[in-house]
């Protein structure tokens, strides 16, 4: 089976595709066929939040299925495959064969480095805010991002991923995927948080009363 990666993997420019995209990796993720290729020769813009969840849905297949990726880099734009290389794709996958990829080029946008784990990791956090630092110069209220990301962490573990709830594709239990950008022009950070759990308008219910989860997400 051949899936297409879409010519953007943005989620803000073509969300239908990136999301198809991740459909098609779950569903056939579970299948006990032969491992489908993907084909990446299309890719020419990536975008942080379409590249974290592409790498997270890859992971559960690999942990799922229990084999490694290849990849055919002679096939893939050389700028989105250095670009991938930076976000640590290959690393967090353990590719079968990683790529040998030139130096990062300056430019506006740099990406942070993909990180996972299934517990709440301080020191991961505080990588991230360094590396941030490193690219953007001292962030202030350094401690605020801090306990923002450890809480995340916390929440995934906690709340995310409840044992009585029928998933239609397994998640990796507990476990949360991060990463971030700097465009140095905007001088904008972006951090992304990503988990596989069953998602805020089902958890939240399950702790709270129904009219203050309501009042929480601004129902009418």
């Amino acid at each position: 089976m051949k899936l297409q990666v879409p010519e953007s993997l943005s989620l803000e420019t073509h969300y239908d595709e990136v999301i198809a995209l991740v459909e098609g990796i779950r569903e056939h993720g579970v299948r006990k066929e032969n491992k489908p290729f993907i084909n990446f020769e299309k890719l020419r813009n990536v975008g942080p939040c379409g590249a974290l969840l592409l790498a997270a849905e890859l992971d559960r297949w690999r942990t799922v299925r229990g084999f490694r990726h290849e990849v055919f880099p002679k096939k893939w734009d050389p700028e989105v495959l250095r670009l991938m290389d930076e976000m640590g794709l290959f690393e967090i996958l353990n590719v079968a064969n990683p790529p040998l990829i030139k130096p990062p080029e300056t430019g506006d946008m740099r990406f942070i480095r993909f990180r996972s784990h299934a517990e709440t990791i301080g020191e991961s956090a505080s990588d991230m805010a360094a590396e941030i630092e490193a690219m953007a110069g001292a962030i202030p209220r350094w401690n605020k991002l801090f306990a923002g990301l450890t809480e995340a962490m916390t929440n995934v573990s906690n709340h995310a991923y409840p044992k009585d709830v029928d998933y239609k594709t397994q998640p990796l239990m507990k476990k949360w995927w991060m990463a971030g950008s700097f465009n140095s022009k905007t001088n904008r950070i972006m951090i992304i948080f990503y988990d596989q759990g069953v998602g805020i308008p089902v958890t939240l219910p399950r702790k709270h009363k129904k009219e203050k989860v309501r009042k929480a997400l601004c129902y009418l």
